[in-house]
């Protein structure tokens, strides 16, 4: 059966029960669900075999099933994540009970095998009636919680009206993507990075964009976590790919020094084929592989070390750069740095933007700088807004810059214009 058909048979299932008890319980009628996913699980289920996996999930579901009362119900989804239906709670307190026993359970919890894998659990909570009138709704609200509290790197987030704006769409994303790619609606553009040394643009990083028919724009902070909950996100990745490494292939006639960097998720990574499928790629469009750079995160990089420095090992064997986006945020240990095959660290552009105004944003800079040194990484400044900040990072030893005070991401007509007439920006000082 097809994952995604799998697991919309087990929701249904879901919101069958739920149903049955609100008709059998009318003078009892809240419910919460909580969507629960384990961090670290798709690179954990992609080991060979997935033996570990899928013992991992079973324990974690026995043991979720300890901590419940008799009669809720706990649905264990086909990619290993969890839909818990908490019957009968009296209000949101009760809620915040049953969640804190849950993570008290399976905080920091870690397979017999031997995978050292970081799979802490991250929850999105819904209540009836108080954030849905109907079922159906109850559990895609709880999904929408869950992926906010994914975004927002949260353990656990209760669903609140603002999640539910026309921002967060209340669709069959796959379908909607599906239809998207095929309907030529996604477009990329492309945000220069300027070498600050000499001033030249260096290269350009690829930014996704979707022109819904009925909706307008659509942020890829909104639409991303759906895309990776559906899986949708592979065929993405691989439209993204393609397109940039033909832009590239068309560029190389004009500039064979200007670099491409392409955002990729964690997701993509628990893959077995992606390494295989971006050499294709190269070959396909005829693109040297140190010109493709492929940005992720940090936090999707320590869900699971031992496996992500094996996928990108592969890729760096292939002569493609790899790249650590939004540096900084949120980890206090940095022995895992080396250990990873990494080419550059991107310093996240909350601490770039008040660089002028805030000592503490600027420490952490000078920090990030000095670590790039040690290690030989090159660097890039995400989200410079001011042409101070531009000359300040160069100053500091930053290597290359982006952002708004060198220009905002561009369609592929405007960025061409760009390039044949940059905007003149201050020297810096000798």
């Amino acid at each position: 059966m097809d994952i995604l058909a799998q697991r919309s048979r087990q929701e249904t299932q879901v919101i069958d029960g739920i149903d049955a008890w609100l008709k059998s319980h009318p003078d009892q009628p809240r419910v919460a669900v909580i969507s629960l996913a384990m961090l670290g699980m798709p690179r954990l289920r992609a080991h060979p075999g997935g033996l570990a996996g899928e013992t991992l999930i079973r324990n974690i579901h026995a043991r979720i099933q300890q901590v419940l009362r008799p009669g809720d119900h706990c649905e264990l989804l086909s990619d290993g994540e969890c839909l818990i239906s908490l019957y009968g709670i009296k209000n949101v307190g009760h809620a915040q009970l049953a969640v804190r026993r849950l993570l008290h359970e399976l905080n920091n919890y870690s397979d017999e095998a031997g995978y050292r894998v970081h799979t802490g659990p991250r929850l999105g909570i819904a209540l009836f009636p108080d954030n849905a009138s109907n079922a159906p709704t109850l559990v895609h609200k709880a999904g929408l919680a869950l992926d906010m509290a994914k975004a927002a790197d949260q353990e656990f987030l209760f669903y609140s009206q603002g999640h539910g704006q026309e921002k967060l769409f209340n669709w069959n994303i796959d379908q909607e993507l599906e239809r998207a790619l095929r309907d030529d609606e996604l477009q990329l553009h492309y945000q220069p990075q300027l070498s600050l040394a000499n001033q030249e643009v260096s290269g350009v990083e690829a930014l996704l964009r979707w022109q819904h028919p009925e909706h307008g724009h659509i942020s890829p902070a909104d639409f991303i976590p759906l895309a990776e909950r559906s899986r949708i996100i592979h065929p993405l990745t691989r439209w993204c790919l393609h397109t940039c490494l033909r832009q590239l292939g068309e560029w190389a006639s004009l500039d064979r020094h200007r670099n491409m960097s392409v955002n990729i998720s964690s997701y993509n990574l628990s893959d077995p084929g992606f390494a295989e499928m971006v050499g294709n790629a190269l070959q396909l469009w005829h693109v040297p592989a140190p010109r493709l750079t492929l940005e992720i995160t940090e936090g999707a990089l320590l869900e699971d070390l031992d496996y992500a420095t094996g996928v990108l090992g592969s890729l760096r064997r292939l002569g493609v750069r790899i790249s650590i986006d939004d540096f900084g945020t949120g980890y206090s240990s940095l022995s895992y740095l080396k250990h990873l095959p990494v080419d550059e660290l991107k310093i996240d552009q909350s601490f770039v933007r008040n660089i002028l105004n805030d000592r503490h944003d600027r420490s952490i800079v000078e920090t990030i700088i000095k670590i790039a040194r040690d290690f030989n990484f090159s660097l890039v400044a995400e989200g410079i807004e001011q042409e101070a900040a531009l000359l300040l990072l160069d100053e500091m030893g930053c290597h290359t810059g982006q952002g708004y005070a060198i220009a905002r991401p561009l369609p592929h007509s405007a960025l061409m214009n760009w390039l044949e007439n940059p905007p003149a920006l201050k020297q810096h000082h000798a």
